[in-house]
């Protein structure tokens, strides 16, 4: 999520003020620890806000930045459980090169550290939704975790197109270290315009590493699944290693605003992980775009699928700019949109002031800007 605001900063060449607000939300069946099934909701708020000054690309600027999540679960008029996650993040730059650090934490409240329900209406209940035959009983008590560190995020951008992010954190006393998640891109748009090639699009490379203890494409969530429906024990609730994968991706093909990605896992078991195929438009005051991605999950492939479609003005400086933005997620398998929960769909409604570029994108899909002219 930084590297795309990171980049948007980037490519405008300048640090500005923007605010963005989310709501995502599903429906969901929750399983009390009785067997008994209920209907609820479970919905995800975002906001927060950019901030800074100067010119990142050209000379020197400073940036500083606020996002929270909250997840809402509830089976009546209040929520039966809260999930509370914020990030303050601060950074510079100078000529093209920018850094940033962010400091995660947050609180849990009305939910044990198992995920289970411990006060409202519904009892203690697993949060996992899904239908009776495939919910997942879990045993109910435990301590109540009150406030957490969520760890230190990290991100670097240069205007060549090279980006690096790292999430250091330690998920439990088993973790093989503090590294939770690195994702590295080199996509060197910047050379692709010198070199008159703009035009075919932005192609680029990545390292993404992926902890043991993240569940990232639900692969132990479909083994629980299918050992429960046989009768037999889950198996443990992490990865036996670390996912490494190499993204390969080409943005803005032909200038159509169509995106083409494959990842391929290489490590702990290679194998073919994801493609995807998308299509952005921002224009005024009209923006639309979606994607369709197919991707490995347990011993199978599944279909996901998601769009948006809203109306905005663009950032000038004489106005701000302001969009409104629908969305529409279908088993995405990353976080970015909502929660990575199979088969789930998912709601969304978003409004930003200032540049969109600065705001999390409400899928992660955006146009690249063509910055022909510009000085690098």
């Amino acid at each position: 999520m930084q590297h795309y605001r990171l980049q948007g900063q980037m490519e405008r060449d300048q640090t500005e003020f923007a605010y963005e607000g989310v709501l995502r939300t599903m429906s969901a069946r929750f399983q009390l620890n009785d067997g008994r099934v209920v209907t609820g909701q479970l919905e995800r708020i975002g906001g927060g806000y950019w901030w800074g000054h100067g010119h990142p690309r050209t000379g020197v600027a400073f940036f500083s930045a606020a996002q929270m999540d909250v997840g809402l679960a509830e089976t009546g008029k209040v929520a039966d459980a809260i999930v509370f996650d914020g990030l303050l993040l601060t950074g510079v730059a100078y000529e093209g090169l920018s850094a940033a650090v962010g400091l995660r934490g947050g609180f849990i409240s009305g939910m044990t550290a198992d995920g289970q329900f411990t006060s409202g209406d519904a009892g203690a209940i697993s949060y996992r939704p899904g239908a009776p035959g495939n919910a997942i009983p879990q045993p109910s008590g435990g301590k109540v975790e009150k406030l957490r560190f969520g760890g230190v995020v990290t991100a670097v951008e240069h205007a060549e197109g090279v980006s690096l992010g790292a999430v250091l954190d330690r998920a439990s006393a088993g973790s093989s270290g503090f590294l939770a998640a690195m994702l590295a891109l080199v996509q060197p748009a910047a050379l692709m315009e010198r070199a008159g090639a703009r035009d075919f699009g932005v192609p680029g490379l990545g390292l993404n590493r992926i902890s043991e203890e993240i569940d990232y494409y639900g692969d132990t969530l479909s083994a629980t699944r299918d050992r429960v429906a046989q009768g037999l024990p889950a198996p443990p609730r992490r990865l036996s290693a670390p996912i490494y994968e190499i993204p390969a991706v080409v943005d803005d093909l032909a200038t159509l605003g169509i995106r083409l990605r494959a990842v391929t896992q290489v490590s702990p078991e290679p194998l073919f992980r994801l493609a995807e195929v998308g299509y952005a438009y921002r224009g005024d005051p009209l923006r639309v775009g979606g994607r369709a991605v197919g991707f490995r999950r347990g011993d199978s492939y599944v279909a996901s699928g998601e769009g948006f479609a809203g109306f905005g003005t663009t950032s000038t400086e004489d106005s701000p700019g302001f969009s409104v933005t629908a969305s529409y997620s279908y088993n995405v398998p990353d976080s970015v949109t909502f929660y990575a929960i199979p088969n789930a769909s998912v709601f969304g409604l978003q409004f930003t002031a200032g540049p969109e570029e600065l705001a999390r994108p409400i899928i992660p899909l955006v146009k690249r800007a063509k910055n022909e002219g510009r000085d690098r």
